[in-house]
């Protein structure tokens, strides 16, 4: 699954955000799984550049979420891709 995003904030907002994401409970799947997102960042809104950046999803004990670590740059438009689900800290 890929879902276009575009985010009309500053870059420290965007990684903020970014790096404290929990998914929401109406994405959780029926045993309380969470998704767990990788995030691909483009140079602007069409996402039809070459990528300048990546961050990986993780999996924590409170639940899904993601790396503190940008590979490249972070930027206000991104997409993301569902990698696995995430329940107490065990990814699958």
């Amino acid at each position: 699954m890929t879902n276009r995003h575009v985010w009309r904030l500053g870059l420290g907002a965007t990684i903020a955000a970014a790096t404290l994401t929990i998914a929401g409970a109406g994405d959780a799947k029926p045993g309380g799984a969470q998704p767990i997102y990788n995030y691909t960042y483009y140079n602007d809104a069409t996402h039809t550049g070459v990528p300048v950046g990546r961050q990986n999803g993780a999996c924590y004990s409170f639940g899904a979420g993601v790396d503190p670590h940008v590979f490249g740059q972070a930027t206000p438009y991104y997409e993301t891709e569902q990698v696995g689900w995430c329940q107490g800290g065990i990814a699958t």
